[in-house]
């Protein structure tokens, strides 16, 4: 039996981002990353923004393939971990070999949201990249699509359909679109961009049926009816937890079901952490981004290495790139319903929309709209400045002019 110091399960951000950890505390020991994919680790985000014009696992990819043995770390690909013996320090995998471990870190992230409604075979959802490879495909071929979902993936489905030359229709059920992560103001915004790029949304409330008649597909919905050559849906995801269950560790008493967390990232099981998607977020935390899960695998790695990591929570932002604009957010869902919040409009035009949320006198959340979008090397770095300055509770009025807008 191989025995490991480390062991890692998930090979997305939270996983990677533990195994950077542990090499910056100076730990030499080698690491086993179990990824359950045949590419390599690669940023799942990219996958809805670049369906239209195409892409390779190696351009998406987190790392170079050089890095993993460079930083001591066994890429175990194509394999899953199916089980653990907690009380033997054990893992067993699909191909039946078992591994021994010091540190364990169930980083198994999250699956999509089913729809359990009759005809659910002939949807399509996006996680993984050979998911996205097929829909890729199915782009050359057909020319009608729907997207179900108004939340960041939706959107940038929608966006992907739309700019591919495909008749597309964005179906939903709430009042406005990235609900929980924006104000009504910046969705408005956001909606105007998207019906001007000739993408029809529907509010049709809740999915009843799909039905296929030849090689088309009908969405019936409580709202209405449409037929397409494709449905997508994303409507949230769940926490894959099978390897914690298979532990004994205790489960979050949520809607989610992750995987129950200290500030540490112990599960209160001896020598087993969890991070990312599989695990519940802790009070005061996202759950679900991408900065999220990276920062909280950096916890964990940082604590299987011999650290005693336990910050305070901090906001986490979200951003959104489709139909020509920029849209971003941080601790919005905080904010909105905290009455001591107080929202400030610090910027309304056509082209720029800011407002900051103050507590006490300090900034404590944001929401910023731009369009057209400026590119990469405006946005970036415009982004990180408006996150670092509410981070440090700046007042409001002076925000625009630290962004220099």
């Amino acid at each position: 039996m191989k025995h490991y110091p480390y062991v890692i399960v998930g090979a997305s951000i939270a996983g990677l981002s533990a195994a950077g950890a542990i090499r910056s505390r100076g730990s030499t020991g080698l690491i086993l990353l179990v990824h359950g994919e045949n590419h390599l680790p690669y940023k799942r985000t990219q996958l809805s923004k670049q369906l239209a014009r195409g892409f390779s696992g190696e351009e998406l990819a987190i790392h170079a393939e050089e890095w993993y043995p460079a930083n001591k770390i066994a890429l175990l690909q194509g394999t899953r971990a199916v089980s653990v013996e907690p009380s033997s320090r054990e893992l067993f995998l699909s191909t039946g070999e078992v591994i021994g471990y010091e540190s364990l870190l169930i980083a198994t992230g999250a699956a999509p949201a089913i729809l359990d409604i009759p005809g659910a075979q002939h949807l399509n959802y996006l996680r993984w990249i050979d998911q996205a490879e097929v829909m890729a495909q199915r782009l050359g071929v057909i020319g009608t699509a729907i997207s179900v979902g108004f939340g960041v993936q939706g959107i940038e489905l929608a966006d992907q359909f739309s700019s591919a030359g495909i008749g597309t229709s964005l179906v939903g059920r709430q009042d406005i679109l990235m609900a929980g992560y924006v104000d009504p103001n910046a969705s408005q915004r956001l909606e105007k961009r998207i019906c001007a790029a000739g993408v029809d949304v529907l509010r049709w409330g809740r999915i009843l049926e799909i039905q296929r008649k030849s090689g088309r597909y009908r969405l019936i919905a409580q709202g209405g009816e449409i037929d397409s050559e494709m449905v997508t849906v994303s409507v949230g995801a769940t926490s894959m937890i099978d390897l914690a269950v298979s532990a004994g560790i205790p489960l979050q008493n949520d809607k989610r079901h992750g995987v129950k967390v200290q500030r540490d990232m112990k599960t209160g099981v001896e020598g087993i952490y969890a991070a990312g998607d599989c695990a519940a977020a802790l009070p005061g935390t996202s759950w679900g981004l991408w900065h999220s899960a990276e920062n909280v695998g950096m916890i964990a790695g940082i604590n299987m290495a011999g650290g005693d990591l336990r910050p305070e929570p901090r906001p986490h932002r979200l951003k959104c790139e489709a139909f020509g604009g920029y849209l971003f957010s941080l601790n919005y869902d905080s904010v909105s319903s905290d009455e001591r919040a107080e929202p400030r409009v610090l910027c309304n035009t056509p082209n720029l929309y800011l407002r900051v949320w103050e507590r006490e006198g300090h900034s404590a959340g944001a929401v910023l709209d731009m369009y057209p979008n400026p590119g990469p090397s405006l946005v970036k770095p415009l982004g990180k400045h408006l996150e670092k300055l509410v981070l440090e509770g700046a007042k409001a009025k002076d925000i625009p002019q630290a962004l220099g807008i």
